[in-house]
């Protein structure tokens, strides 16, 4: 038997002989799966036999598209990205129309499941049933391989009923029998199993490891997929960020507990050594200065370090910068800085600062700064002049 179609469509379709019997039967099965025309698409197949009594018949198959269109926004991601997923209903002309908000779906994944997972509201997961629009993909912060493949199902119930597919089909009726004036409407698609799968052509394996096994029940489908790409290494520091609020030194006084944090994305590699270094600077009205604290840790590929600055028994305000520096086991190095906030200080309250001191200090304490150890701003409180003291007693530099 010869199976011919018509060159327009040797790009788009793919066929597969299903078995041969050397009397009696004979039968194929077609397999839409090449792609997903935005348009109805037509496929001529000609069947012709070694009998010259045979007749040549041509079958015409009719390629509907996905009655969905499902993408990602956006669909390229990078580790710990979350896009959108949108979904319009195709109308028959090829025109993409929005869903009332009150449609509900079923969404499902069917690749990738080990990039990220499926957001809906407050939940995630793998598989929803019935869910309003508006549902997300939140990427996998890390990566094992380069990138992955992330694919979904989603479907839903429309008013009209969608296409089904048909099976070419037949009993012990001969060719002629089989194949004259005989036109198929049929659903592009690739499912994931073999068994329960109603109104398609051919069920056919695509199944990821990393995925469960979904029984889906809405028949108006489609597919949607993306990208997750690990991308270049990349350090990155966690905590404290640009917008972080200011440290305080307490009135007790403490100094500020300060937690930072680090990561060098996108890393597989063995171990990772980071070098911290925060740096406070401070200026008063007479003298300005700085001080350092430094840190190293180890920690294995893409990791997060967290390092608590020792202050120990410093008790001192101003700008903060951050560096860190992470090296590679080969020697690779990345480095980042920022500069996030400040360290400023709190006032004790009067009572407080009263506590356990004699009462001439205490009328001292109270004539220079109101028992003030800092200023509005948080900084010390300077007093008049380019001599003037600072803090809660103002001590003044000797004049020359």
């Amino acid at each position: 038997m010869v199976i011919w179609m018509t060159p327009s469509q040797e790009k788009q379709v793919q066929f597969w002989i299903a078995y041969f019997q050397s009397d009696g039967f004979r039968g194929i099965n077609y397999v839409a799966d090449a792609g997903d025309p935005k348009t109805m698409d037509t496929v001529t197949i000609r069947f012709s036999a070694s009998d010259p009594a045979m007749p040549t018949y041509d079958l015409n198959l009719f390629i509907k598209p996905y009655p969905l269109e499902v993408t990602f926004d956006p669909k390229s991601l990078a580790p710990g990205d979350t896009a959108n997923i949108i979904v319009k209903r195709r109308m028959t002309d090829g025109t993409l129309t929005d869903f009332p908000p009150d449609q509900l779906f079923e969404v499902g994944m069917i690749e990738g499941c080990r990039a990220g997972e499926l957001l809906s509201g407050d939940s995630a997961g793998e598989y929803f049933k019935d869910i309003p629009p508006g549902f997300k993909f939140a990427a996998a912060d890390t990566l094992s391989s380069d990138s992955s493949l992330i694919k979904i199902r989603v479907g839903t119930k429309l008013t009209v009923s969608g296409i089904n597919a048909k099976i070419i089909s037949s009993g012990t009726n001969t060719l002629k029998e089989i194949l004259l004036s005989k036109n198929f409407n049929i659903t592009p698609y690739i499912e994931r199993k073999l068994n329960g799968v109603s109104n398609r052509a051919l069920a056919i394996s695509s199944e990821s490891s990393s995925c469960n096994i979904f029984n889906y029940t809405y028949s108006d489908y489609a597919y949607g997929s993306a990208e997750e790409k690990k991308g270049e290494p990349k350090l990155v520091i966690l905590q404290p960020t640009t917008n972080s609020q200011n440290e305080h030194i307490t009135h007790q006084p403490e100094m500020p507990a300060v937690t930072c944090k680090a990561q060098l994305q996108n890393y597989s590699g063995g171990q990772v050594t980071f070098d911290w270094e925060y740096k406070v600077d401070y200026q008063l009205q007479t003298w300005s200065g700085s001080y350092t604290f430094k840190q190293t840790a180890i920690v294995a590929g893409s990791s997060v370090t967290k390092w608590t600055v020792p202050f120990n028994n410093i008790f001192r305000g101003g700008k903060v910068a951050l560096t860190v520096k992470a090296t590679t086991s080969e020697g690779k190095i990345y480095s980042d800085t920022l500069k996030p906030n400040s360290i400023i200080g709190d006032n004790p309250s009067p009572s407080e600062a009263r506590s356990g001191v004699e009462l001439p200090m205490q009328v001292l304490m109270y004539k220079e700064s109101r028992f003030r150890q800092f200023a509005s701003s948080g900084y010390p409180l300077y007093g008049a002049g380019k001599y003037g003291g600072y803090g809660i007693c103002q001590p003044d530099n000797p004049r020359a």
